[in-house]
Formats: C-alpha cells, structure tokens, sequence
C-alpha cells in the first residue's frame, strides 16, 4: 500500500480521531500539519484552526467529559 504523506484530509482524520482518544497532543499535532499542507482557500481551514484552539485552551475530549459530568 501506498501511503500519501503529503494528503491534508489524512491529518485532519487522524487529529479528530487521536481527539476522540483523548490524546491531545496527537490531535494537536496532526492538526498542525494539516493547515501546513491545506490550501489556504480551503473551507476546513477555519475549523481546523478553531478545534486547534480548542483542545489547545484545554477544550476537547476530558474537557467535555467533566462537563457531561456536572449536568
């Protein structure tokens, strides 16, 4: 199999997956490196730079489970 390291979309499946398992940093990451690969007119960019935001101000997976919690 040929893996496309270069291919936006595979880093934003994975930042949205590695956020579901609570991994932060590795949603964080791959994150990153889709808006380094993304075109700059794409329509994702301005909500990949949001959920970048908000798992970087704590936002995300154990933040929304402590929420849950307290209703």
């Amino acid at each position: 199999m040929d893996l496309r390291a270069r291919q936006p979309n595979a880093y934003w499946g994975l930042a949205v997956s590695l956020e579901q398992l609570c991994d932060a940093a590795g949603a964080v990451g791959a994150m990153r490196t889709y808006l380094h690969l993304a075109a700059p007119d794409s329509r994702y960019v301005r909500r990949a730079r949001a959920a970048l935001w908000e798992w970087e101000n704590g936002g995300g997976c154990h933040a929304n489970a402590s929420r849950s919690a307290l209703k």
